[in-house]
């Protein structure tokens, strides 16, 4: 959904923590508004928010993912 949206999104990861099962990844997501968000039409305008995403893994494996954006 959101790569639908900004697709030149990115993500530039500053941090990452491995600790037991969990991986902490915390960094600028940035990318151009070119596609429906959720009901918003595009805009055009260009964003950066900062991400943190938490995930749980197993087995090599992603089974768990928590994400937050802040604006």
């Amino acid at each position: 959904m959101v790569y639908s949206a900004f697709p030149d999104g990115r993500h530039v990861f500053e941090d990452a923590i491995v600790e037991g099962g969990r991986v902490v990844r915390r960094g600028p997501f940035s990318g151009t508004h070119k596609g429906e968000l959720q009901g918003m039409p595009p805009t055009g305008r260009r964003v950066t928010v900062s991400v943190i995403h938490i995930d749980q893994v197993e087995n090599g494996r992603i089974v768990e993912h928590w994400g937050q954006s802040l604006y």
